[in-house]
């Protein structure tokens, strides 16, 4: 079974629920988030009519997880449920799994 989560990006607030559930259901490590939300501003604060729009980046546990197949430690790897996962304690920083990331969901 694969795993995802379904963002609905026009009630997007920019909280990180979505980022801290993710890392508590999969457990990545203290210091460790593959997710992020961008943040894009538009309009113009002199107009009065600023806007904010919020852009969730999730791993979308790819069937084939490219991000595995350059990983030179095993640090970003398939669990036996076939999340992908990282170990921090393996991990060099040297950012072949963002290359490898399809979705660009991998941050460095």
């Amino acid at each position: 079974m694969r795993h995802g989560m379904m963002i609905e990006l026009d009630k997007c607030v920019g909280c990180l629920a979505c980022v801290s559930v993710c890392k508590e259901r999969w457990d990545s490590g203290r210091g460790v988030a593959r997710d992020w939300v961008a943040t894009f501003e538009h309009g113009s604060r002199e107009k009065g009519n600023l806007g904010i729009t919020f852009y969730p980046g999730l791993c979308m546990q790819c069937e084939d997880h490219p991000c595995t197949l350059d990983c030179p430690t095993g640090a970003t790897y398939a669990n036996e449920n076939g999340v992908v996962v990282v170990d921090p304690e393996v991990c060099i920083g040297c950012g072949n799994c963002v290359t490898m990331c399809p979705y660009g969901a991998r941050t460095p």
